[in-house]
């Protein structure tokens, strides 16, 4: 149902966690190597019940930052009267130091719990959008790398 979003996509290496930005068969190529979106479906309810469109982000922040704190948004492009935005982490959270909820303009991943030590995680955010009655599915694939915390020193004159 999908495939690389991009000619040349093998040329980005994974990371040292092995997160892949690659998606799976039959894929709009898009202009960035970071989004993959769903052909046309011939109705089979696999290809109906897979995201509308895969997209992958990188975030980087340090040890110790204080909790909670909004870290990720994602949200529809367009809604009208009516419409209804579902966000659910559907991957990835297995310390659950994470956590969704809706918001306004569509939901946000927060940090809920202190994470102490540097290490990466491989985060699958889910947004499901009731628009006219259809139900469309996006998917984020947010790697985040923790990274130690380095104190700030302050300026020392050298008199």
């Amino acid at each position: 149902m999908f495939r690389d979003s991009s000619i040349g996509i093998e040329q980005y290496p994974s990371s040292a966690t092995g997160f892949i930005n690659k998606c799976i068969d039959d894929v709009i190529p898009t202009v960035t190597p970071i989004r993959c979106e769903r052909l046309l479906c011939n109705q089979t309810s696999v290809c109906l019940a897979s995201p509308l469109r895969i997209t992958y982000y990188h975030l980087t922040f340090p040890t110790n930052i204080p909790v909670p704190t909004n870290v990720f948004r994602m949200g529809p492009s367009n809604t009208v009267p009516g419409d209804h935005v579902q966000i659910a982490i559907v991957g990835g959270n297995e310390g659950s130091y994470f956590s969704a909820q809706r918001v306004p303009s569509g939901g946000v991943m927060a940090v809920v719990q202190p994470i102490t030590e540097p290490q990466d995680f491989e985060l699958s955010l889910e947004m499901r959008l009731l628009h006219y009655g259809t139900t469309s599915t996006y998917l984020a694939k947010v790697l985040v790398f923790v990274v130690q915390e380095h104190p700030i020193m302050p300026f020392q004159s050298r008199e």
